[in-house]
């Protein structure tokens, strides 16, 4: 959506809340009725104006505006729908889906999910027909506001300009006892400006103008049919004005009614705030003359509305009359006035606090989420869909780097709402799908896009919540400083980058390598940005210089496509141009294999391997599972296309790991438990390949145990053993402690719940 339609939808919000307030103080108008007094009613219909004009109101909980159905929230909270862009309603076709809860999205089978909620594609493409429709007439509707916006700013420069252009022959009064009497007004109001006296024929009503230089006018012979008191009524009366700052409000609610043109209420509440100036300033001077001079001001008021009564006030002018129901108004309240009537009492000003409170703020946003960030050119209106925070993934191992084959999954799991690229160079295409564990607890978004050609190219695109460059460094940081042997210097560089409407830096890390002999460097390159609330890198160049000064280019991609592809970010449902479906499948003969993170993973893996399987998350001493998998097995027979699979679960000990792997077949076990030795490749008949078991009883299972060797050194000790219709394996690393009490607990687990997974 263009700025236009964004200011349309902000100015329409606001005349919204302003006439919910409108109805609001009419409501207090006709309980209270005349126990108002004016000064307080015209503070009321001030808040209407501020509500009008105030670009930037805070939520609150309190807001009246919560009670609005949470639909009407969404289209028009300007806080909200001023995130919609210009493709939102674009001829070129729809790129968004204004549902706001859409989490993910798959090409094949053409599924969009939005929560627990599967919208078919049929029903997709209805409701983006819809908001097709929806999106013309807001743009309509838009341009005619703006019109007419446009019409009434120019007449009021028109006017403004005309006047100026005459204002150069009014004029000015400065007879003694005009002069004279002036300066007493001034003084009994205390002010200490100058202000003159102007007059000429063209104007049919005492008025003041003028918010830093203002000037009185009076119409051509007035002073010269009216009495000295009289004039001293007009005076002090243009002068309240003044003081009070009755042109400022002028103004405002002139630039108000400008701005809301279409809003019946605006006009309305302009009206009746230009009568309560009057009445208010009539207060004022009865409040510094007395009660006794109620009928002769009166009377003042009177006389001048028979001599000079004008219909059509100029613009911009604080005219003495407007209506003759006006001045009937006037009139009624200059009789019923009473000494102390223009204060404005401390019930007062705290009933104006509460109803600011509840009128003066926004409903709070249903996602309560911050706007904004550098990236931005306007708000898109991606964030309408994925503005909201991802579903919480309950991981049962939280690994420091889960992989998908699936993006949609990633997506889901991930934490928060990121988009990926809709361009990227030829011969490339999505090849991994990464969540990483990065720097202060924040997940990080990392997608392989691998070069189709024998060069073995590759870029990282990365998203985040938290700013990429604390990430990269810690990586580097880990990556190169890990070992005691080699001397290893890492320095970074960062300058800022603009293109277009992307605003970010590049990012250079450059490590130097030594060990004893040679010393080699690797320079890395990222693209960042910032685009809404989330942080964006590319790693577009990985330059490795070897030894003989040779470049060995693992990430070669030039900055202006890596600029390109940062442009091109979208959110997954409306991507075009990247085909972002299953890489391969999860799991294969040939490659892949399905990774155990949650209890979705779980429940996949359970049907795989068609078993009842462990699943021991906690092994004693409070070791957790690092890592569990389903592949293929070894025994499998790929070529009789007789394929067996197998779990893999890894713990991390304190010294080294362990390994704990079941499989449905038990052909190992039952040669092994026959023979008396455990052989490499069954069926060899090499003396070397076979390893002498040991059979141990442990917790009622007949265990056997062997050891595996290298240059006569123990480099791993297993157990297996046999369950109800699948067997177990456990490898020990030599250095691994507390084996038997680790072996109790594994052989002791229960088999999981095939419902629950428990």
């Amino acid at each position: 959506m263009d700025m236009i339609s964004k200011l349309f939808l902000w100015v329409l919000y606001s005349s919204i809340a302003a006439g919910i307030l409108s109805l609001i103080i009419i409501l207090i108008k006709l309980i209270f009725n005349d126990r108002i007094g004016p000064r307080f009613h015209h503070a009321l219909w001030l808040l209407v104006l501020i509500r009008l004009l105030a670009p930037v109101v805070p939520e609150s909980p309190l807001s009246i505006l919560n009670l609005l159905p949470a639909k009407i929230q969404n289209v028009i909270d300007s806080k909200k729908t001023a995130v919609l862009d210009a493709s939102a309603f674009s001829a070129e076709g729809y790129d968004h889906d204004i549902s706001g809860e859409v989490n993910s999205y798959r090409d094949h089978g053409r599924n969009y999910y939005e929560n627990d909620y599967v919208l078919s594609f049929e029903e997709y493409s209805k409701d983006q027909g819809k908001e097709t429709s929806a999106g013309y007439a807001l743009r309509i509707a838009s341009l005619t506001w703006f019109a007419g916006f446009l019409s009434m700013a120019l007449f009021a420069l028109t006017a403004m300009f005309k006047f100026k252009g005459k204002a150069i022959y009014f004029r000015r009064l400065a007879e003694p006892e005009i002069v004279s009497l002036l300066e007493d007004c001034l003084k009994k109001l205390e002010i200490k400006s100058g202000i003159p006296i102007y007059t000429d024929e063209s104007f049919k009503s005492p008025c003041i103008s003028g918010i830093i230089r203002p000037r009185i006018y009076l119409p051509e012979g007035i002073c010269s049919k009216i009495s000295g008191k009289q004039l001293m009524h007009i005076l002090l009366h243009e002068l309240v004005h003044y003081k009070r700052r009755d042109s400022v409000y002028n103004l405002l609610g002139t630039i108000a009614v400008m701005v809301h043109w279409f809003n019946p209420v605006v006009w309305f509440a302009a009206k009746r705030m230009k009568l309560l100036r009057e009445i208010a300033s009539d207060a004022y001077v009865l409040e510094i003359l007395g009660e006794e001079e109620i009928m002769p001001y009166g009377m003042t008021m009177v006389n001048l509305s028979r001599m000079f009564f004008n219909e059509h006030s100029q613009l911009s002018l604080i005219s003495f009359f407007e209506t003759k129901n006006q001045i009937k108004r006037r009139i009624h309240m200059i009789k019923a006035f009473k000494k102390g009537s223009y204060k404005i009492s401390a019930a007062a000003v705290i009933c104006c606090i509460l109803i600011g409170s509840i009128t003066l703020t926004n409903a709070v946003s249903s996602s309560s989420i911050t706007d904004s960030g550098i990236m931005t050119a306007e708000k898109s209106p991606d964030m309408l869909i994925d503005k909201a925070p991802a579903d919480e993934a309950e991981f049962l191992i939280d690994a420091p780097l889960k992989s998908y084959n699936d993006i949609n999954k990633m997506a889901k799991v991930a934490g928060f709402k990121f988009k990926v690229p809709d361009f990227v160079p030829s011969d490339y295409n999505p090849s991994a799908f990464h969540i990483i564990k990065a720097y202060e607890g924040t997940n990080a978004v990392k997608i392989f896009f691998d070069k189709e050609s024998g060069k073995r190219l590759s870029f990282a695109f990365h998203a985040s919540t938290k700013d990429l460059k604390g990430f990269f460094k810690e990586s580097a940081k880990n990556e190169y400083m890990g070992n005691e042997n080699i001397q290893s210097e890492i320095n970074s560089n960062e300058e800022p980058l603009g293109y277009g409407s992307l605003k970010g830096s590049i990012l250079t890390i450059t490590a130097i390598m030594a060990d004893d002999e040679s010393s080699w460097e690797t320079t890395k390159k990222y693209l960042l940005w910032q685009d809404e609330d989330i942080f964006y890198g590319i790693e577009y160049i990985r330059d490795i210089k070897t030894p003989k000064g040779d470049i060995n280019k693992r990430t070669d991609l030039s900055q202006e496509d890596a600029m390109k592809i940062a442009e091109s970010v979208k959110y997954l449902p409306h991507i075009k141009n990247v085909d972002y479906v299953p890489i391969t499948p999860e799991i294969s003969t040939e490659i892949g294999q399905l990774s155990i993170y949650d209890k979705e993973d779980l429940e996949k893996a359970k049907t795989l391997l068609g078993f009842p399987i462990k699943f021991p998350l906690t092994i004693p001493k409070d070791i957790k599972a690092s890592y569990a998998s389903v592949g293929i097995s070894p025994d499998s027979d790929i070529k009789g296309n007789k394929i067996n699979y197998e779990l893999v679960m890894i713990y991390k000990l304190p010294n080294d790991s362990l390994t704990f792997v079941q499989r449905e077949g038990s052909k190992i076990y039952d040669h092994a438990r026959e023979k008396g030795y455990f052989e490499l490749s069954i069926g060899k008949a090499d003396e070397s390949n076979k390893i002498k078991t040991q059979s141990l009883l442990i917790s009622g299972k007949d265990v056997l145990r062997y050891e595996l060797t290298y240059e006569d050194k123990i480099c791993e000790t297993d157990y297996i053993w046999k369950e109800n219709g699948f067997y177990c394996t456990v490898s020990f690393s030599p250095e691994a402690e507390n084996q038997e009490e680790i072996l109790k607990s594994l052989i002791s687990e229960k088999v999981i719940n095939s419902d629950t997974g428990q």
